[in-house]
């Protein structure tokens, strides 16, 4: 399936997910301090704004340090589809500056691998399964990715790595790093 570039359609993290259409239950994306949020990278197009939604998950990025200050991803294991992985094609988000994101000549040469902050199992759901896919397609961008050593890679892999969430029908993630 082709990836879609048209970055319009993407809500990132629900907010009322776990209670949909109540106001309490809601879960809010984590607040910048000022110093903070004068380091996040802005949106290219509303410099104002420093969220990157994607479908099911967003990212704050640092834009020097170039890696996420925080993810926030809604997880559904009822709605899951099982999908093959294909390799992974890390892409930059042009919403962003790309001096603001890494990318592939950081992982070059060196004991480090690329790694999901939202995981790509934890967005394989959705109404249909091509949905599902765009969702897991949207997890392999630099703004979602973070550094972790060859040998986690291979623990993950082999299946020794688990998820916190797995047992759970819906669920929540908040990723925070770099404050």
């Amino acid at each position: 399936m082709a990836f879609d570039g048209d970055y319009s359609n993407r809500k990132g993290f629900d907010t009322a997910f776990l209670r949909p259409g109540k106001q309490d239950g809601q879960v809010f994306l984590p607040q910048l301090s000022p110093a903070l949020a004068k380091k996040a990278a802005p949106l290219i197009a509303s410099p104002k704004d420093n969220v990157l939604p994607y479908r099911h998950f967003s990212v704050v990025m640092h834009k020097a340090r170039r890696f996420a200050i925080h993810s926030a991803a809604n997880v559904d294991f009822k709605g899951r589809f099982q999908l093959t992985r294909p390799k992974d094609v890390w892409r930059f988000d042009p919403r962003i500056a790309p001096e603001a994101q890494v990318g592939e000549a950081f992982y070059t040469n060196n004991q480090f691998d690329r790694g999901h902050l939202t995981r790509r199992e934890d967005q394989e759901f959705g109404a249909t399964q091509a949905q599902a896919i765009d969702a897991a397609l949207d997890t392999c961008h630099w703004s979602n990715c973070t550094p972790r050593t060859l040998a986690s890679t291979k623990a993950a892999s082999s299946g020794r790595a688990s998820s916190a969430t797995s047992s759970r029908k819906r669920s929540m993630r908040t990723t925070s790093r770099l404050r």
